[in-house]
């Protein structure tokens, strides 16, 4: 951890820059402010009318509220708190990446069918992870997960989706992305801060910066970690390019095309 007095980049400086437009999403996600529904014809209203009750739309403006509120923390870290944490920013990022990435992989398919599919299989992953935790409890629930995962498979019939409806994992969520700017890019950014997040050694090696230290014992190093914050903007860049790109979808499937 580092006081931002002990720092002075050039990478800091835009890194709070870029931080900067989650002011905006913020005001936008505010629970007291009207939320930005579909209108009447847009696809969006489609979407939702077919996938009830998981509607697109609100999963959408769930994931892009996860991912606006990760990004506007690190940045209440860096510029209300100033203070450098060594990884924590990059588990911050994560979140972010993760929940823009599945916003906008639910949001970008040009297919009616596809949007609603993906929508679904989220919404089965949710109660699949929702139901190993509260198995952990023994609490009883008001649905069991077969009866939740039928009403998926309902709708699916319903709107003629052939195949069934599974689960989904961010590794495939992030690999069909593929963007910004590149499927490299977004992947290895999320791979990135999930081996922060993780406590993996390889993005230490690879992503911070280290300073060896003369205590080492014979054959191994003894090393001072700090954050590499060229880095940290690279990832964050990343995913504030994908937080605009949900956003910009969102607010394209609310549209009436003519």
């Amino acid at each position: 951890m580092t006081p931002m007095d002990d720092v002075g980049s050039e990478h800091l400086q835009q890194l709070l820059g870029v931080l900067s437009e989650t002011g905006g999403w913020l005001t936008r996600i505010d629970p007291t402010r009207a939320r930005a529904r579909p209108t009447a014809r847009s696809p969006m209203s489609r979407d939702d009318e077919l996938a009830y009750p998981y509607l697109v739309s609100h999963g959408a403006w769930s994931s892009l509220s996860h991912a606006v509120d990760h990004l506007h923390c690190l940045r209440t870290l860096l510029a209300d708190a100033k203070i450098i944490h060594m990884y924590a920013p990059y588990s911050l990022t994560r979140g972010a990446l993760e929940n823009a990435c599945s916003a906008v992989w639910v949001l970008q398919p040009t297919s009616r069918h596809e949007r609603v599919m993906r929508r679904l299989r989220i919404a089965v992953s949710d109660i699949q992870h929702g139901e190993k935790a509260w198995e952990l409890t023994g609490a009883e629930r008001q649905r069991s997960e077969s009866e939740r995962l039928a009403e998926v498979a309902d709708i699916a019939k319903r709107v003629d989706l052939t195949e069934k409806v599974k689960g989904v994992s961010y590794t495939e969520i992030v690999r069909d992305v593929g963007e910004p700017p590149n499927p490299v890019a977004t992947a290895f950014s999320w791979r990135l801060c999930s081996g922060f997040a993780h406590g993996d050694l390889w993005p230490t090696l690879s992503a911070a910066e280290r300073v060896e230290l003369p205590d080492a014992l014979p054959g191994m190093a003894s090393l001072a970690i700090s954050a590499d914050l060229q880095m940290l903007l690279r990832v964050t860049v990343v995913a504030v390019i994908l937080v605009k790109r949900g956003w910009a979808l969102y607010d394209q499937r609310c549209t009436p095309p003519y």
